[in-house]
């Protein structure tokens, strides 16, 4: 009898039917097309055929070495997804199981985390996490997930006092790392750590994936100029975290950062302060998410425009029109962009004119 219901209950776990479907009428979105709209523009003919597919069931358990947490939060995540909060599916679960309905053939990130309550020393709480990837073959079927949530890492350094002496207390300091999202990392927490009188910080539990490190409270004038964790910098390339390792690092800073100005003109002379100025590095390394070597300002009406605290290096500078929120991060749009784009030497400290004629 177990096999028989077993048996039956497989079909209805395979369900077919209309699934979420992307133009030009794929049900994947990596293989989704795109459209360009200028102002002013109509765009016609954008049909979409709808897809029919297997479906399945996804469903498994969470558990934890220090017992089931009162709540655990579940989000299983299509990483082929490029647009923010679109092809997450989010569970709130108190049992320490999980279930997900409807979800069509691809392969998947499933990610739990969860909170237990502060006790001493961890008077801020301790994070648990866990990550697992889930394939839904073509046919519906779908494996039952077992994921075990595990404590973060721990991350601590020093800062270098002495790059900041006579100019700020350490106390008044905060080292923060602020998660580099990406399509399968959602909702991760921002950790704000606290700086002793002898410059330490530790930050615990932090979760895996990658980081921008930080530092707030610094004078005017004053920046991060090197983040140095096992001889990488992540001052320019992000701190990659990973279950199982603990990570230290040193912190120096700088009152001698670069800076760029001018002012950007239209094909007669005049003032283009519709335009924006883009700066990013001539190395392909450094074009990555949250750098600060890429920086966007608006010029004031004047057409005059500033940027500020950057490090010394070979960069590239172009004024786009109507840049989209968070494109000066594609490696793509940057690729495009070179040749168009006036080289800019800048030294530690430079303070460098440069005018912009608009094309």
């Amino acid at each position: 009898r177990i096999r028989d219901r077993g048996a039956a209950e497989a079909p209805a776990a395979r369900k077919k039917g209309y699934v979420a479907t992307f133009f030009p009428g794929v049900a994947q979105p990596a293989a989704a097309g795109s459209v360009t709209l200028g102002l002013g523009n109509e765009l016609g003919g954008i049909d979409v055929r709808l897809q029919r597919s297997f479906t399945a069931t996804v469903k498994g358990t969470v558990t934890a070495a220090e017992g089931t947490p009162t709540e655990i939060n579940v989000q299983l995540i299509d990483p082929a997804m490029p647009i923010a909060y679109v092809g997450v599916w989010f569970r709130t679960m108190k049992d320490g199981r999980f279930t997900f309905d409807g979800v069509q053939p691809g392969t998947y990130i499933l990610r739990a985390n969860a909170s237990l309550p502060p006790t001493p020393p961890d008077v801020a709480g301790v994070i648990l996490t866990a990550v697992s990837e889930v394939t839904v073959a073509a046919d519906g079927s779908a494996p039952q997930p077992a994921l075990r949530l595990v404590r973060g890492v721990q991350v601590s350094g020093r800062l270098a006092i002495d790059t900041l002496r006579g100019v700020v207390d350490p106390t008044k300091l905060r080292v923060r790392l602020e998660p580099i999202s990406t399509p399968s990392e959602w909702e991760m927490p921002v950790w704000n750590e606290p700086v002793d009188a002898q410059g330490r910080f530790v930050a615990k539990g932090v979760v895996p994936g990658r980081f921008r490190i930080n530092v707030t409270g610094l004078p005017a004038g004053w920046a991060l100029s090197s983040a140095l964790f096992a001889e990488r910098e992540v001052a320019d390339h992000h701190l990659i975290i990973e279950l199982d390792k603990t990570y230290s690092g040193v912190l120096r800073f700088t009152d001698r950062t670069a800076e760029i100005a001018g002012s950007l003109t239209n094909p007669m002379g005049g003032p283009a302060p519709e335009q924006t100025v883009i700066v990013f590095p001539e190395d392909r390394t450094l074009w990555l998410p949250s750098s600060r070597r890429i920086q966007l300002v608006r010029p004031d009406a004047e057409g005059k425009y500033t940027i500020r605290n950057l490090p010394a290096g070979d960069y590239r500078v172009a004024a786009v029109l109507d840049p989209e929120s968070g494109i000066q991060f594609d490696g793509d749009f940057l690729a495009r962009l070179m040749p168009l784009a006036e080289a800019v030497k800048l030294t530690e400290g430079e303070r460098k004119a440069h005018d912009i004629r608009v094309r």
